[in-house]
């Protein structure tokens, strides 16, 4: 709860928050912690409760400890800080371990397709007379069409706005062995017959995972950063939605800042 004078958060299986007006609730809410020892700043994480394995309570704790006694003049600028604190960070990310999360990433991906491709060909023959069968044509067919209404789905998706769309090309060209590895592996038997036209989707699926403004839930961490700048008169609640780290860059988004109240001019 937020008002005038305070804000509290609490967590278990689910939160909510509330400046009165406006309510939002978190699932799977994990931990709540101080994000500074020496201001009145407190932080909420939920769904992730690990940044490309590394739990949020190590990585808050050095965030803290780089944090010192700072004091920022507005809430916002805590997130701020702990998000240039996490990016380029390549003590915590080494490559290989981004490499890793990515991949992982898009073998979910196209687990979905294959289990989408599986459920159109298991309603195809359903409809067909007794004793017909479908015909391999039909099933690259099939195949062909739910990647390209995924591809288009993707297509359809907002940019990011915190890294460039060459972030994810360049990604996706690096480890396109590996990438072309997991078609066939999770494709299976579809793999060999869907031609080069969808497996360049495919491809450029794994680039708009990086690319556009979407965040998988396995990648989704949550950040709720709530409590007073130094010229806060008020309590202010700040979202931070956070995924992977790709090629050194965290992809993130900041939605609009809660406040309980209307902010005055500068404190003395």
């Amino acid at each position: 709860m937020m008002n005038s004078l305070a804000v509290a958060l609490a967590a278990d299986s689910a939160a909510t928050v509330s400046n009165g007006r406006d309510n939002k609730v978190y699932n799977s809410a994990n931990k709540l912690f101080m994000l500074s020892k020496h201001h009145p700043v407190g932080v909420m994480v939920y769904n992730n409760s690990s940044l490309l394995g590394i739990p949020w309570e190590a990585l808050l704790k050095m965030f803290r400890q780089k944090l010192g006694t700072q004091e920022f003049n507005r809430l916002e600028e805590y997130g701020e800080a702990l998000i240039k604190f996490l990016d380029q960070n390549a003590y915590l990310f080494p490559e290989d371990s981004q490499h890793r999360s990515y991949l992982a990433l898009v073998e979910t991906l196209y687990e979905g397709i294959h289990a989408a491709i599986l459920e159109k060909i298991e309603e195809q023959v359903v409809r067909l007379p007794v004793d017909s069968a479908i015909t391999e044509a039909e099933v690259s067919e099939i195949a062909k069409g739910v990647i390209s209404k995924s591809l288009e789905e993707w297509q359809a998706k907002e940019d990011t706005t915190c890294f460039s769309h060459d972030v994810g090309r360049s990604l996706a060209g690096r480890l396109s062995g590996e990438i072309q590895r997991l078609i066939a592996k999770v494709l299976g038997q579809f793999s060999a017959s869907i031609g080069a036209d969808a497996t360049n989707a495919l491809r450029e699926i794994a680039i708009m995972l990086v690319s556009k403004d979407d965040i998988l839930m396995e990648s989704h961490s949550g950040l709720v950063v709530a409590g007073f700048g130094r010229k806060d008169y008020f309590p202010v609640m700040q979202m931070y939605e956070l995924g992977e780290v790709y090629s050194g860059r965290l992809k993130h988004r900041t939605p609009p800042a809660l406040e309980s109240g209307t902010r005055s001019g500068a404190a003395g």
